[in-house]
């Protein structure tokens, strides 16, 4: 897996053979949780462009 954009504490931005997945980091008061997420096709599209 390869990172190809960071922002630290808050996300993260990988790609695979398989796919772009983006790990975002919560923070709420005490409490701090992760979700990752495969982006679709258009999102791909997206962030290429920007």
């Amino acid at each position: 897996m390869k990172l190809i954009e960071i922002e630290p504490y808050f996300w993260e931005l990988y790609q695979d053979d398989q796919g772009m997945y983006l790990d975002v980091t919560i923070h709420q008061g005490v409490v701090t949780w992760g979700q990752s997420l495969c982006l679709d096709q258009s999102s791909k599209v997206r962030y290429r462009i920007i």
